[in-house]
């Protein structure tokens, strides 16, 4: 078994192995390469999906958007978030302590919510809880925002395991609060949303997720805006790096 390990990433990526972890999670953090530590930064948390650990942004969509904004002036992190965690609080704690980890470290200016399939959840419900201050943007990538539809739509084992239910009736229980569908509207009030996802996805479906709550915050929202991308889940139109970084520097110029 590896120790969990932190990977930190510059102009020429510098590698450090056997480090203690940020909450026993391995975690990555990539600077801007013209990164100077009296400039505040602005900081992208990205939430994977599942299956995937702290190295999904560079591997998601060939790392384009990724490359895109480390070398547009943004700082990205990402964590191992408990794994398979459908957004269950040990991965929302994750996001905040990573969060916590970098400011103690590094100049931190506004913070951007990036969430992958599985990782909408957390980044949706850390936006909620406002633990994470400065947070100027949110943008989902095939995003989960329904936690219902996944576990009726055949990650049922996956989401009780991740939820530690005994049985079906402990659901509810047991997911309060984690679903952001779900959730009043007003606790996502203000920030900017951007969805890319595909008609044609049958693993996260457009309509009972990105379209259900695209339309939930619309009007609470500076802009929520559904991109439609084409194929499968996973399909390289979701991955955008000049419209994702055009939104990334709109969010940091309301700030």
């Amino acid at each position: 078994m590896t120790s969990p390990t932190r990977t930190l990433e510059a102009a020429a990526p510098s590698v450090f192995h056997g480090l203690p972890a940020v909450s026993g999670q391995n975690i990555r953090i990539a600077l801007p390469r013209d990164y100077d530590s009296r400039i505040p930064v602005p900081l992208v948390l990205y939430a994977h999906g599942s299956g995937q650990t702290a190295t999904a942004p560079t591997s998601d969509g060939g790392g384009g958007i990724y490359r895109s904004l480390v070398t547009n002036g943004f700082a990205v992190a990402s964590s191992d978030q408990h794994g398979i965690n459908w957004g269950n609080q040990a991965s929302v704690d994750d996001l905040v302590d990573l969060y916590r980890y970098i400011l103690a470290r590094h100049a931190v200016g506004p913070v951007i919510l990036m969430g992958q399939s599985m990782g909408g959840l957390s980044s949706l419900l850390a936006l909620a809880e406002r633990r994470i201050p400065g947070v100027v943007g949110w943008l989902g990538v095939y995003p989960v925002t329904n936690l219902r539809s996944m576990f009726d739509g055949g990650f049922t084992q996956q989401v009780r395991n991740a939820y530690s239910l005994a049985n079906d009736g402990e659901y509810a229980a047991k997911t309060a609060g984690h679903d952001p569908n779900l959730m009043d509207a007003g606790a996502f009030r203000g920030v900017p949303m951007r969805f890319y996802a595909s008609p044609a996805d049958t693993l996260v479906p457009k309509a009972t997720n990105t379209d259900l709550f695209a339309a939930k915050v619309a009007t609470l929202a500076p802009e929520a805006t559904v991109i439609t991308a084409s194929g499968e889940h996973g399909d390289q139109s979701h991955f955008q790096p000049s419209d994702a970084l055009a939104f990334f520097q709109r969010c940091v110029a309301r700030a």
